[in-house]
């Protein structure tokens, strides 16, 4: 696996055991969007990252977009929720990823609530961002 694979699985796998985001959205939590889409859930957007080397270790500052969709009648109140229980699941969390990696640090750099072109629907964005080292064998 790849060092952005193991950390989009980690956020992924943090959303999905947080008990303040399963109240919002159960387990509905996605690499991609699903055909079938429930009123409310969370799906991985964009990432990218930058690639450093400091004395013989590797690490990379990588940055993961969870995106929020709600139809429930575009309130944005929920969108706000989850997004807020988002939030606290991943900011400075204390997250481990498997060898050869090691998370050094985890923050949301972003949070934001809009409502979607269509008019029925609200979008929470997070960007979220990891200081990933690589350890070599």
């Amino acid at each position: 696996m790849s060092a952005s694979a193991e950390f989009q699985k980690l956020i992924i796998d943090t959303l999905k055991a947080d008990s303040a985001v399963a109240a919002i959205v159960g387990t509905d939590v996605y690499d991609e969007p699903p055909t079938s889409r429930p009123a409310i859930f969370i799906a991985i957007g964009p990432s990218d990252f930058r690639p450093e080397e400091f004395q013989c270790i590797t690490s990379r500052e990588e940055t993961v977009q969870v995106d929020v969709y709600n139809r429930d009648g575009a309130k944005k109140v929920g969108t706000r929720r989850l997004v807020d229980a988002i939030v606290a699941a991943l900011d400075d969390a204390e997250l481990t990823l498997p060898d050869p990696y090691a998370l050094a640090r985890i923050s949301v750099e972003l949070a934001r609530v809009f409502d979607d072109p269509d008019r029925k629907s609200t979008r929470g964005v997070v960007q979220v961002t990891g200081i990933i080292e690589t350890q070599s064998s």
